[in-house]
């Protein structure tokens, strides 16, 4: 078991050295028009993803129905995205046009930040997929589970969770970062457990969203079959008015006339938002790993082939909030609500 897992490590370890550094010595004959138009197109997305991103944060703090959990997840979610277009892609994306080398120090500070930033989303992630699972699967307990104080404190311990895993490699403990000839801060691991530290975070938080998307679909497909359900009303409403012990059973009702209904509906609406942003994500964040896996020839014919595929994670920062306003009626509405101020 142990040499299995060493492997793997070695294995992912060699995935992620390579992805570090699939701009390395190629981009050096990028010619300055393709560079320049590289960062044209990432810096209006980056407009984009800081605007989206800003409406998604405002909607939440200006209307009081959508400050719940879910809603308070979401809109920190919101804010790492908007760290990243507003000031950590920006910024990196400059450096590598004028191929600006900081030395180690200026990549040690900017890449921990960024690092710890996108690792801190994605525990976020893997939060809101738990808070959607406990919605869907466990919604008697999920207050217990919504409460403000303990939705603050894990939001909290996102952020150390974040940080810590990436704070060794600022003090070149199980790796370091460095600078590339082209202006690039990376991360290279020297050690299997700074390997796991560096990458294992990211497949533990998407194979949780996976699992708590899996489950809520499972749930959906289930309660297909019980759409409809008894509901007790007083023998005076009752159409046969057969009493039993003062209330009568009336005729099935739709689920969604009742209020717990309704609540069901609205959150399994929010929990499909969740299932649609995960693939989202997923197509954005895979597609570098996948083909550095299969075709890692492509980086090196083309200058420029590994900044476009980067261009992939930019992406899933600008266009995650144009999802939800997409997918959810709620903060559509309450989108329309706040430009009619």
């Amino acid at each position: 078991m142990t040499d299995h897992f060493n492997r793997t490590i070695e294995t992912l370890q060699k995935t992620f050295q390579n992805v570090s550094k699939l701009t390395n010595s190629t981009q050096l004959t990028a010619t300055p028009t393709q560079l320049s138009s590289w960062l044209v197109v990432i810096l209006l997305l980056c407009v984009v993803g800081s605007v989206s991103n800003v409406l998604v944060i405002t909607v939440v703090l200006r209307i009081r129905e959508l400050r719940t959990s879910c809603g308070v997840l979401i809109a920190h979610l919101s804010v790492t995205y908007l760290m990243q277009c507003a000031v950590i892609v920006p910024l990196t994306s400059v450096r590598i046009y004028n191929r600006f080398d900081g030395g180690p120090d200026f990549c040690r500070v900017v890449q921990f930040v960024n690092s710890a930033i996108v690792v801190t989303g994605y525990y976020n992630e893997a939060l809101l997929a738990a808070n959607r699972l406990f919605a869907i699967c466990y919604p008697y307990g999920y207050r217990v589970f919504a409460r403000r104080s303990l939705t603050l404190a894990s939001l909290a311990l996102c952020w150390i969770l974040g940080g810590g895993t990436r704070m060794p490699f600022v003090f070149n403990s199980g790796g370091f970062y460095n600078s590339l000839p082209n202006g690039q801060c990376t991360l290279t691991t020297t050690t299997n457990q700074g390997t796991f530290w560096a990458i294992g975070c990211i497949y533990f938080c998407y194979g949780f969203v996976g699992f708590a998307a899996v489950a809520i679909c499972a749930k959906s497909a289930i309660g297909k079959f019980h759409r409809r359900t008894i509901i007790p009303l007083p023998a005076t409403q009752s159409s046969g008015g057969k009493s039993n012990g003062g209330m009568a059973i009336d005729e099935r009702v739709p689920v969604s006339q009742s209020p717990a209904g309704r609540a069901y509906q609205r959150r399994m609406r929010q929990a499909q938002m969740l299932i649609m942003t995960f693939i989202w994500n997923c197509l954005c964040n895979f597609p570098i790993t996948i083909v550095n896996s299969v075709a890692p020839q492509l980086f090196r014919l083309d200058p420029m082939f590994g900044l476009w595929m980067r261009l992939l994670l930019v992406l899933s920062f600008a266009f995650h909030p144009i999802l939800v306003f997409m997918l959810s009626t709620d903060y559509r509405k309450a989108l329309k609500r706040l430009c009619s101020f």
